[in-house]
């Protein structure tokens, strides 16, 4: 067995983990959007922001006011029908709160004061009146920018006229903003991290893919390794979960349903199994790099292939040219 047969097998492999990695990706991220992960991760970031800035305020205050900037940012949704289309109306006004940049943050908070919030005017340290102020100068300014520089784009406008206005509001706004929303990055790939985990863990219970028969069963099934070779080569995105698990390379394991068996929970708690559930946690990002480097590897490979051979039949054509001399 050459290093052409163990590239066919890291990318049979591989395609087989890119395509139940994007079965459980489908479940955890749908999971994700349901529960709203990454609105609630943004509004926690923004809370810890408020209260470290709100001297003498708790961390409830902190949560409201950074609920209430959020939703300010959102398309209001008039009230219809009864209590559960009222709660939905609301899922889908968070979901539109997913990001917020720190200019609109701090706009919004300085509205906020402007209308009375308590909470607000605690965290910029001014009275109502100097807030409604200070908000119509910044706004007044933005506007005015926007006719001086329109082909800068919002943002800039709305930081010139903060550092006018309100520098000192910017400055500490602005120093912990940034830090805050790199922290809240990590906590969403962290909880997206752990939903794959989780959701991998279910799908083996339930469909039992033992990494360890795919191995040894494309090491032996070389039609297999082909075939699935020519899939990788023209991916289609499309067709690829049905083609793959038609192909056999999973064995039994979508043959039928689940099965609550004692031989189904020995199959689950397998060492095969256990490696599967590891390596598709990975998620399909990690696995469709290594199946394009594997596939890079493997053209490398037929080229040169082909080169050696092309050499080895001109040196045959020429040593078959070439004619015998006459004895002297």
């Amino acid at each position: 067995m050459g290093i052409l047969h163990y590239i066919d097998v890291g990318i049979g492999f591989s395609l087989g983990m890119i395509v139940l990695a994007t079965l459980v990706g489908t479940f955890s991220a749908g999971w994700l959007a349901v529960i709203n992960s990454r609105t609630r991760h943004v509004q926690r970031g923004l809370a810890s922001l408020l209260a470290e800035l709100t001297e003498g305020a708790g961390r409830a205050a902190a949560t409201a006011l950074s609920w209430k900037l959020l939703w300010d940012r959102t398309v209001k949704l008039s009230p219809l029908g009864g209590g559960g289309v009222n709660r939905f109306l609301r899922w889908i006004r968070q979901m539109s709160a997913e990001t917020i940049q720190r200019e609109e943050f701090a706009l919004l908070l300085l509205r906020a004061a402007a209308s009375g919030d308590a909470d607000a005017l605690r965290v910029l340290g001014l009275d109502r009146q100097a807030a409604g102020g200070l908000f119509e100068s910044v706004s007044r300014t933005i506007l005015q920018q926007e006719v001086d520089n329109p082909e800068l784009p919002a943002q800039v406008w709305r930081t010139r006229a903060l550092a006018r206005h309100a520098p000192d509001v910017t400055a500490k706004l602005f120093t912990q903003f940034d830090n805050v929303m790199d922290r809240v990055e990590d906590h969403v790939k962290a909880a997206g991290k752990a939903a794959s985990a989780f959701f991998a863990l279910v799908f083996l219970c339930l469909y039992p893919v033992n990494s360890l028969d795919m191995l040894a069963r494309l090491s032996a099934d070389e039609p297999l390794r082909r075939e699935l070779v020519e899939r990788a080569k023209g991916l289609d995105e499309r067709e690829l979960e049905r083609q793959v698990i038609e192909s056999g390379l999973f064995g039994d394991a979508f043959a039928s349903g689940p099965a609550w068996t004692r031989e189904h929970a020995a199959r689950v708690v397998s060492p095969g199994v256990l490696l599967t559930w590891v390596l598709v946690s990975l998620g399909a990002p990690f696995w469709m790099e290594v199946l394009n480097r594997l596939l890079g590897l493997r053209s490398i490979m037929d080229r040169k292939a082909i080169d050696q051979r092309s050499l080895r039949d001109r040196d045959l054509s020429r040593s078959g040219s070439a004619s015998p001399r006459a004895p002297a």
